[in-house]
């Protein structure tokens, strides 16, 4: 199975569908990283984090080690403005467009959909990986 990356917003854009494939662009890790550090652009993976309750200790559900709910998280997710992101991605789609496969293309294309969108409506993002 194979991973896929997809946008997390703070809050949600009304209208806006936040569906992105993702995997081709997660594929192309290597790649997109070296057009990054070409192009001189905030790499794109320096966007990823993570809901610390994604990734919490599943014993804490656990009846044994008692009631864990009301415990605060030792970590937050980190939030990105969308034009930090919006720089990165058309920087990539223009350096791109002759020489990445069509997928990559159309994951970036939905990255920059979805965060202008986030723009106009003040929100948020940060870079999720689904495996």
């Amino acid at each position: 199975m194979s991973s896929a990356l997809y946008i997390v917003l703070d809050r949600e854009v009304p209208g806006l569908d936040t569906f992105m494939n993702g995997k081709a662009l997660a594929a192309a890790e290597e790649v997109v990283t070296a057009h990054c550090e070409r192009l001189g652009v905030r790499d794109l993976w320096s966007f990823y984090s993570v809901d610390p309750l994604d990734v919490a200790d599943p014993l804490d559900d656990l009846d044994d080690f008692g009631d864990l709910d009301g415990r605060e998280p030792s970590t937050t997710e980190a939030w990105f403005p969308p034009t930090d992101g919006l720089a990165t991605v058309r920087a990539l789609r223009e350096a791109l467009r002759d020489q990445a496969r069509s997928a990559v293309l159309e994951d970036l294309g939905d990255m920059e959909r979805i965060l202008a969108e986030a723009e106009r409506a003040g929100a948020r993002w940060y870079l999720a990986v689904d495996h």
